[in-house]
C-alpha cells in the first residue's frame, strides 16, 4: 500500500533528508535542530515586533544614550529611581485634570457653572440632572411587528432592529440567529467522496480524510495508523542481538525465537544473582593453586587443578569355609551369624508355665516365659520394692545425703545473697569479708539475729565466725552493748597460723 500522507524533506536547520507529513510546515530531524528552529523564529518576532534599539535621553535626568526598545515607549527611563518620579508625576498630574474645572453654561437651564474638565455635560445642580436623566428616560416609542408571529410590539426608538413579543419568541428568534450565524461563517457543504469506500458524501471539512459512516471511519484510521507506523519503522535487515542470525524486523535490537528470549532472560537473572551475592558476600574466591576467580562460592579449587576424587574401599568378601555349629547340639546352622539351632534356641523353645510371682498363679499362653500374670501384679511387685528400699539402710543413707545436698545449696545461696546485701562486710564487726572463702568451712556464719537455743529462727545476717562464736547465745543487742574490747576465745586469734576451722568438729 502507497503512503500519501508522508514525504521526503530535507531538515530546515541541517538539510537532512527525513520523512515528514506532507503539508506547509518545515520539516526538522531532531531535537537539537527544533531548539535552534525555535530561538530563530523568537529573534525573528523580536525584531518584527520590538523594532530596531534605539538611544535616547532619559526623560526624568536627562542622561544620554537610554537604549529603547520598544516603540510605544511613551517615556525614556535609565533607571529605578527615575522610573519611580516618572510614576509620581504620572499620578500627580492626573490628580490635577480630575479636580480641574472649567466655566461652562448648563445644558437645562443655560446658567454659567464651574464643571469637572472630564465630564461631558456641564449641568448646575441636582434639579436639572434629574430634568436631564427625565428627559433621557422618556425617549420617543415606536411601534414594530414581533420577528416571529408579527404581532405589534411598542419598543424604544433605536434599540435592537429585532422586536420580540414574549420569552418564547425571543428564545426562537435566539435559535434562528444561532443558525443563521452558523451558516454565514462555516464553510459551505461540498460533496466529496469517501476516503474509505468512495461513496459520495455532503460535508464541510476540508481535510484529505472524509468518511461516510462509523465503520469506514474505523478503517480508515486502522489503515492511517499502519502506514503511519511502516513510515516511521521501516522494515530492515538485523543481527539477533543473542545468537547473531540475521532477522527481518523493524526493531533496533531484535531477538530471532522463543528459545534466545529465554536464554537472555536466564542470563539476565544470573547476572543479577551475581550482583546481588556480590553486593551481600563480596566478589567470589579465587582457586588454590591457580588463582583463577571461582564460578562458585563452595569450591576450591577450578575444573583443570581440581584433585582426582579419592576411591572408597571395597567392601570386604564374604567368608568362605565350613558352615558353624549349634553350641549345645553340635548340628551344622543353615546361617553363619547363628549360634543356636531352632530345637536349641531359648527364645524359640517352648518352657513349662511357672507361677506369678506376687499372687501365685500360673503363666499361660503368650506370657509362659514372663514372671507376673498381668501389669497389675508388676505394680505392686514395684510397690513392695520400693518400701523395702526405703526402710533399708542403703535407702535412709540416700534420702540423708540428698536432705543435706538440698540444705547446702540452699545455704550457698543464702551465703551470696546477704554478702551482695551488705557489701562484702560482715554486719557485727565490718570487716572485709572475703568472696574465694565465702563458701567455705569454719570462715564465715549465717548468723540468727535471735539465738536458736531460745526459740529463734530467721537468719539475719553474714558474720565472721569469731564474731559468731564470740556472740554465742546473746542476741545481736545484747553482744552490741557488752564489752568487745579482749578478743574472743578463737583458736584463729591465738594461733593465726592455723587457717579455717571446723568449728562443727568439736560439738
Amino acid at each position: 500500500m502507497t503512503n500519501t500522507g508522508y514525504v521526503k524533506k530535507p531538515c530546515k536547520i541541517c538539510g537532512k533528508v527525513v520523512t515528514a507529513y506532507n503539508s506547509s510546515r518545515p520539516a526538522l530531524c531532531s531535537a537539537e535542530c527544533r531548539r535552534l528552529n525555535y530561538n530563530k523564529l523568537q529573534l525573528e518576532y523580536k525584531e518584527r515586533h520590538l523594532g530596531s534599539k534605539q538611544s535616547l535621553p532619559c526623560t526624568i535626568c536627562g542622561k544620554p544614550d537610554v537604549l529603547l526598545t520598544r516603540r510605544t515607549d511613551r517615556a525614556v527611563l535609565c533607571s529605578d529611581e527615575c522610573r519611580v518620579e516618572h510614576k509620581l508625576r504620572y499620578v500627580k498630574k492626573t490628580a490635577e485634570e480630575r479636580t480641574k474645572r472649567i466655566p461652562a453654561p448648563c445644558v437645562e437651564c443655560g446658567k454659567e457653572t464651574l464643571t469637572p474638565a472630564y465630564r461631558g455635560v456641564p449641568l448646575c445642580s441636582s434639579e436639572c440632572r434629574k430634568a436631564r436623566k427625565s428627559k433621557v428616560v422618556a425617549r420617543q416609542r415606536i411601534e414594530k411587528l414581533c420577528k416571529i408571529c408579527d404581532t405589534p410590539v411598542v419598543v424604544y426608538n433605536g434599540g435592537n432592529a429585532n422586536a420580540y413579543c414574549s420569552d418564547e419568541c425571543r428564545q426562537i428568534g435566539k435559535i434562528e440567529n444561532e443558525l443563521d450565524h452558523r451558516e454565514r461563517t462555516r464553510p459551505p457543504r461540498v460533496e466529496r467522496e469517501c476516503s474509505e469506500c468512495g461513496h459520495p458524501v455532503l460535508t464541510r471539512r476540508k481535510s484529505k480524510c472524509v468518511t461516510c459512516s462509523p465503520e469506514c471511519a474505523k478503517a480508515y484510521r486502522k489503515r492511517y495508523n499502519e502506514e503511519y507506523y511502516e513510515a516511521r519503522h521501516p522494515t530492515v535487515i538485523r543481527p539477533c542481538r543473542v545468537c547473531g542470525v540475521d532477522v527481518e524486523t523493524r526493531k533496533k535490537t531484535p531477538i530471532c525465537s522463543e528459545e534466545c528470549f529465554l536464554e537472555e532472560k536466564t542470563t539476565q537473572a544470573r547476572e543479577w544473582q551475581r550482583a546481588k551475592a556480590l553486593k551481600l558476600h563480596g566478589p567470589m574466591p579465587s582457586c588454590g593453586i591457580c588463582g583463577v576467580q571461582l564460578k562458585r562460592r563452595k569450591s576450591e579449587y577450578c575444573k583443570e587443578c581440581k584433585p582426582p576424587p579419592t576411591r572408597r574401599p571395597k567392601p570386604p568378601k564374604p567368608p568362605t569355609g565350613p558352615m558353624p555349629s549349634c553350641v549345645t547340639c553340635g548340628i551344622e546352622l543353615s546361617r553363619r551369624n547363628g549360634r543356636y539351632c531352632k530345637e536349641c534356641n531359648p527364645l524359640l523353645r517352648s518352657d513349662p508355665p511357672q507361677d506369678c510371682i506376687q499372687c501365685g498363679k500360673k503363666i499361660e499362653g503368650r506370657r509362659a516365659s514372663a514372671r507376673f500374670c498381668s501389669d497389675e501384679c508388676l505394680r505392686l511387685r514395684n510397690i513392695e520394692r520400693s518400701k523395702e528400699y526405703r526402710q533399708s539402710a542403703r535407702g535412709i543413707e540416700t534420702r540423708r545425703l540428698r536432705r543435706k545436698n538440698r540444705k547446702h545449696k540452699a545455704h550457698t545461696a543464702a551465703r551470696e545473697k546477704w554478702w551482695e546485701n551488705q557489701g562484702g562486710k560482715c554486719y557485727l564487726c565490718g570487716l572485709e569479708i572475703k568472696k574465694e572463702h565465702l563458701h567455705e568451712r569454719g570462715w564465715y556464719h549465717l548468723e540468727h539475729g535471735m539465738p536458736r537455743s531460745r526459740g529463734g529462727r530467721e537468719i539475719t545476717g553474714l558474720a565472721c565466725a569469731e564474731c559468731n562464736i564470740a556472740k554465742g547465745k546473746r542476741t545481736v543487742e545484747e553482744y552490741l552493748a557488752s564489752d568487745k574490747s579482749e578478743p574472743p576465745n578463737n583458736p584463729l586469734t591465738r594461733y593465726p597460723d592455723w587457717g579455717p576451722f571446723d568449728w562443727a568438729s568439736i560439738r
